[in-house]
Parts: structure tokens; sequence; C-alpha cells
């Protein structure tokens, strides 16, 4: 016979479940409040907890913003990284690379604008996570223009800076978009590919060799 839960007890949630819950809690607040106004209480009343039962996964308001933050970087890294194949079409990959991004932004808003927009804790540790999920990013791009460029005739040097400079217009304009919901994401998508390609036609191509 299936037992019926009682009247007035709550089931009890998995530890992992529970700590998403708090995460998420605690990240909408963070974005809302900024880090520094954001309090424990607010964050635990959000989450459906109490704030014993926050100090049980994380030792303090900092080590849940360091968990928030590794949490995303491990997002990003899964959402951006992906095996590199031998080079065809790079404006079909610019293409995807874009709307794989765009899709990122959209389905972890939250996370994406407490890394990049929000008023944060400025601990070392915390700007240390975020310079290693922008790296992560730059990392990325720098493989595939690589991928798709002559080494002979683009130093790595130059390669780095062009992909600080894509980078930094993925990051305003996703967050230009994500203030401005007025205006559909196709059309912020458009343009930015139309930029970024524009920037890329001016590297020497890598030449492909002629099958024998």
């Amino acid at each position: 016979m299936e037992k019926t839960q009682e009247p007035g007890k709550r089931k009890r949630l998995p530890a992992a479940e529970r700590k998403r819950i708090i995460m998420d809690a605690a990240t909408r607040t963070f974005v809302e409040l900024g880090y520094q106004k954001a309090l424990m209480d607010t964050i635990a009343q959000r989450s459906g907890v109490t704030k014993p039962i926050i100090y049980r996964h994380f030792d303090s308001k900092l080590d849940l913003l360091l968990s928030i933050l590794r949490a995303h970087a491990a997002e990003l890294t899964r959402a951006i990284t992906r095996p590199l194949r031998e080079y065809h079409d790079w404006e079909e990959e610019v293409e995807r690379d874009i709307h794989t991004f765009f899709d990122f932004v959209e389905n972890y808003e939250m996370p994406y604008r407490l890394t990049f927009e929000g008023e944060i804790a400025q601990e070392p540790e915390v700007i240390a996570q975020i310079q290693d999920i922008r790296r992560s990013i730059v990392d990325s791009v720098a493989r595939n223009i690589r991928q798709g460029t002559d080494p002979s005739r683009l130093s790595n040097r130059r390669v780095e800076t062009i992909s600080v400079i894509l980078v930094g217009m993925v990051e305003t304009t996703t967050m230009h978009w994500l203030k401005n919901r007025d205006k559909p994401r196709r059309t912020y998508e458009n343009e930015l590919i139309w930029s970024v390609k524009r920037i890329l036609q001016g590297l020497p191509p890598r030449r492909i060799r002629a099958k024998k």
C-alpha cells in the first residue's frame, strides 16, 4: 500500500537539489541587490530554508558566491568548448559559435549577469575566478582563429589581441540585449555576426593543401 505524506511535513530534498535551490536564489539576490547588500536572511527566505541550512552547504557568503561562479564557469566551458574539426566553412563556424553563446546567455541569464554586470565582491578569489572565466572564452576564440588562419603570417600576440577584442564585442552585445529586450535577439545576433566576419575576413587564411 502506498504511503501518503503526513500533512504539514515537507518532502526532504536531496542535498544536491537543496544546494542548487540555494545557489539559484543567491544568484538572483546578488544580481538584484548587489553582493554587499545581499543578506543571507534574504537568500534563506527566497530558498525556503533557514540560515543554518545554508551554512551546512556553504561556509560563508563569499563561499556561496565562489560556488556560483565555479558552476557558471563549468557550464560556460561546456557550451563554448567543442572538438576542433578540419577547417571548412569558417563563416558557418562564426554563426554557430555566436548562436551557441546567445543560447548560453539566455539559458543562464542570472549567473551571466552576476559575472559580467553585477556589483560583485572585490575579494582576490572572486576577481581571479572572473578572470579565469574570461580567459576560457578568449582561449576558445583564439583556438578557432588559429584553426582557420595562416600561422606563418599571424603571430600569437596578434591572435590574442584579436580574440580579446572579439570577446569584448560579444560580451557588450549580449549585455546590451539583456537590458533591451524590446529588440529581438536575432537582430543583435545578425549584427554581431556581420561585425565579427568583417574582422576575420582581414586575416590571412590558412592555406589548404591540394590533394595528391
